[in-house]
Formats: structure tokens, sequence, C-alpha cells
């Protein structure tokens, strides 16, 4: 497992995303929701994956952790709300990440969270 924390500056991106309420497990699901819609719509997808937590879960319990997964997008698409499927699509402004990469199956990535969460306290 390697979960280094590190920092990569990104450039403006239009991305497909997908906001979810609940349970951690569920990302995968949600990954498959927005693959399947860029599919059905033809749009073709820039990057891999990736997921977002608007929550700290040493706060918020799991069960209503906000979180979504975005997508980038190549096609020349325009910014869109969430549809049926709950997918939308919006243009993110260029910015600075602290990024983790998780290398193994999805069930031990608990530690490489933990290790994020503790880079955030120290680094802010």
């Amino acid at each position: 497992m390697d979960s280094a924390v590190s920092l990569r500056d990104e450039p403006a991106l239009m991305m497909a995303y997908l906001r979810r309420q609940g349970p951690y497990a569920t990302i995968p699901e949600a990954i498959q929701v927005l693959v399947k819609h860029l599919q059905r719509h033809r749009i073709g997808p820039a990057g891999p994956p990736t997921a977002v937590f608007h929550t700290d879960p040493h706060v918020v319990p799991e069960a209503e952790a906000l979180w979504e997964v975005r997508m980038p997008v190549s096609d020349p698409v325009s910014e869109a709300e969430p549809g049926d499927d709950g997918v939308g699509l919006r243009r993110v402004p260029a910015r600075t990440l602290a990024v983790m990469v998780h290398i193994g199956p999805y069930a031990s990535v608990a530690p490489s969270y933990a290790n994020t969460q503790h880079w955030n306290d120290e680094h802010g």
C-alpha cells in the first residue's frame, strides 16, 4: 500500500460529478453510475475518477458523510445541473491539491485515508 500525500497543481477542468451522502463503501457504485452516464451521453473521459470528501470522518458519522466522485471530461460540453441519475457537469477552477494515491484493494483504503487526514491536520 502506498499512501504518501503530495501537492499537485491542477489546471481548470470540466468535470462530471455525482454527489452522495452515506457510506464510503458505495464509492465504487457511484463511479459506475458516473461512467455509465458518460458512456450514455458519449462524453469522453480525460482522466481517472477521483473522490472529494466534504465532511470530516472524525466528526460526521459515516451514514451522514457528504462526498462526491468526479471524472474530468475531454469533450467540449457545457455545465449542467445533475440529471435523473444525479450526474452533473461543472468547470472546476485551477487549484493546488493534496493528493493521496491508494494502491491496493478498496477494502484496505482506511489506513490511506487516515494518513491523508493526519497530513491535512498537520498542514492545514
